[in-house]
Parts: structure tokens; C-alpha cells; sequence
């Protein structure tokens, strides 16, 4: 076995009031035990089932025995049957024996008639020792981790101290940004609230979030907190305006799609599209970005036309159509691939 340094096993003691179901868990990574009180449901084979609160002294010696290798007694893969019970009337609670003829639990791999494992799923206050094997075996992969343990007690997150970044005005078709300078800890995560209509587009750092406005976009809060198996921090939130239209100063002219992609196609109502003097001159086509340089510029008589986007960036753009002397229309729309 390759002999692995400075692994420590962090024991997560969480309070007793978490609501819960289960004992407790380990981690994926088996390195990192975390457990806490909880309860086991016990089903009877002759209907309902009875809740038991489980020791936490109980659920620690059981987690610490996953993240030392041990396995579930009845674990299928070691070819051993199965020894969970679903009648408590199957186990004496002060013998914790087999007491009854039910067929579903009157089988053990303990590998005794005894329900006394901790690596059982039995009545909770069965729960009491470990085989010889199971020790031998824990001791064998401390000894090759050079394991340390280090016990915390977690709590709920800290609050979030660092500001919510981001626009307080949002035009629809937009795609904004909303940042934390603050970062989540180990076994915390920051948790996202946003508007009717702000659509997620799933670019996500865990302290910020990209959401394009859609059509359909209200008016509301963008929240945040951190959470962990604990709680929750206090939200930080901040109120974002969406603005009527995306059209600046645009009512008759229309963009679409919007977000764009490949191309857009301009579009005219059908009041504006009878205005001959509107048409009768070239009109001044200019796309612009956000910071204010012009990407896409030409001229055209055309009453409706589509512009080729596979050059323009993604991102925030404004259309401007100068029309001469008969004035000039803006329209933001993004770019989106």
C-alpha cells in the first residue's frame, strides 16, 4: 500500500438540533468525516415503522469506521447477507439478539446472531463493538495514512462581509454580472436568488453569477448567502431596476433575436415602413460596444435587413441608425454564443 503523509481526518461535530434524517455521512473523499444526531426509521413486517434517535457516540464510531475502510456489514460487494432490521421485534434491545421468526432480518453477518456491530443498521442502542477484523483492518489503514485527527465544531456560516456587486439598472436583453468578494470556506457554498424573469445563463464562479434579463424580466432583489449543513448566513441583497424597454429611444424600430447570435434582423413597424421620406436616403447603420467604439458601420436603403455577427464580440452592444436630419435611433441588444 503507497504510504501516504500529512493526511489529516477532520471530524466535523455539528450541533444536535440539525433536522436531519440519519445518522451522518462521509464525504466522498474519505478523508474528511462529518456526523451529527439524528434518527433511523426501523420498517416492521407487520406494517408502520418506529423512529429511533440515534447516540451520537454511535454515529461517530460508525463514521470513523467508513473513513478507516471499514464497509457496511451488509455491504452486497463482500458477499455477506443482509442485516439491517426491518422489525424491531427481530432483536432483543438489551440481548441484541434475534428474538423472533421474521423472515426478513433473522440473518446476520456479524457474523454472530448478534445485531451489535457498529457497521450494522440495527436498533441503535445495539450498536456497540467492533469485530477483531474491523479493528485490525482500521489500525492497518491509520498506520499506512499516517493519519492526524483534527476535531472542529462547525457552526453556521460567518456573514458575508464583502459587498454585492453588480447593476442597479438592467435593460432587458442585457447580460449583467453580479459579484462577492468574498469567498466560501471549506464545506460552505454561496447560494443564488434572482428575479422573475433573470435568466441564469450558467456561468458560475461561486461568488458571482451571470444572468441575461429576459423579456419577461421584473423588478426585484438578487440575493445571496452562504450555507452549510449548519445554516445559513445572513443574505445580502440588492435591488435591481429593469428598465421598461431595451430600446432606447427606438419604439418603431425592432432588433431580433435578442440575445443575438449568428446575426440579427432589423426590422421596421409597418407605420414607419409607409414613411417614404424615411426611406428615400441611406441610412447610417453603426454597432457599438460597451465601451463606446464602433465594431460595424455601413450604409443602406434597404427597409429591412440582417447584419452577419461573426465578428462582434460577445457582449453588450448598441445599434445606432442615423437617419439624417430625420433623427437617430439606439437600441441596445447583446451578443450571446
Amino acid at each position: 500500500m503507497r504510504r501516504l503523509f500529512n493526511i489529516a481526518i477532520d471530524i466535523y461535530l455539528l450541533p444536535s438540533n440539525i433536522p436531519k434524517e440519519g445518522g451522518g455521512f462521509v464525504p466522498s473523499n474519505n478523508k474528511t468525516v462529518m456526523f451529527f444526531g439524528g434518527t433511523r426509521t426501523i420498517s416492521h413486517c407487520t406494517g408502520g415503522s418506529t423512529l429511533y434517535e440515534i447516540a451520537t457516540t454511535n454515529v461517530v464510531s460508525h463514521e470513523i469506521g467508513h473513513v478507516l475502510g471499514l464497509p457496511h456489514t451488509f455491504d452486497v460487494s463482500l458477499g455477506t447477507p443482509i442485516d439491517y432490521v426491518r422489525n424491531r421485534e427481530c432483536v432483543d434491545p438489551i440481548t441484541c439478539q434475534f428474538v423472533s421468526n421474521c423472515t426478513d432480518c433473522n440473518v446476520s453477518s456479524n457474523p454472530t446472531t448478534n445485531m451489535d456491530n457498529f457497521m450494522s443498521y440495527t436498533i441503535p442502542n445495539c450498536m456497540s463493538v467492533f469485530s477483531n477484523e474491523q479493528v485490525s483492518l482500521m489500525k492497518e489503514n491509520l498506520d499506512n495514512t499516517m493519519a492526524s485527527v483534527v476535531a472542529r465544531t462547525q457552526g453556521a456560516p460567518n456573514d458575508i462581509t464583502g459587498d454585492l456587486v453588480g447593476p442597479s439598472e438592467v435593460s432587458i436583453g442585457s447580460l449583467v454580472w453580479f459579484n462577492l468578494s468574498d469567498q466560501a470556506k471549506e464545506n460552505e457554498t454561496f447560494m443564488w436568488a434572482i428575479p422573475t424573469g433573470f435568466l441564469p445563463t450558467g456561468r458560475e464562479d461561486g461568488n458571482s453569477v451571470q444572468t441575461w434579463i429576459g423579456p419577461a424580466a421584473e423588478s426585484g432583489n438578487v440575493r445571496v448567502w452562504k450555507t452549510n449543513l449548519c445554516g445559513n448566513s445572513k443574505e445580502k441583497y440588492k435591488y435591481v431596476t429593469v428598465l421598461p424597454d431595451d430600446c432606447m429611444d427606438c419604439p418603431t424600430v425592432k432588433i431580433f433575436p435578442n440575445p443575438a447570435f449568428d446575426e440579427i434582423y432589423i426590422g421596421y413597424s409597418s407605420r414607419e415602413s409607409g414613411d417614404r421620406e424615411l426611406f428615400e436616403k441611406p441610412r447610417e447603420y453603426l454597432i457599438v460596444d460597451a465601451n463606446g467604439k464602433t465594431v460595424y458601420k455601413f450604409k443602406s436603403l434597404q427597409t429591412n435587413l440582417i447584419i452577419d455577427l461573426s465578428r462582434i464580440k460577445n457582449g453588450v452592444h448598441i445599434l445606432i441608425i442615423k437617419h439624417g436630419d430625420l433623427g437617430t435611433y439606439r437600441q441596445k441588444f447583446t451578443v450571446l454564443r
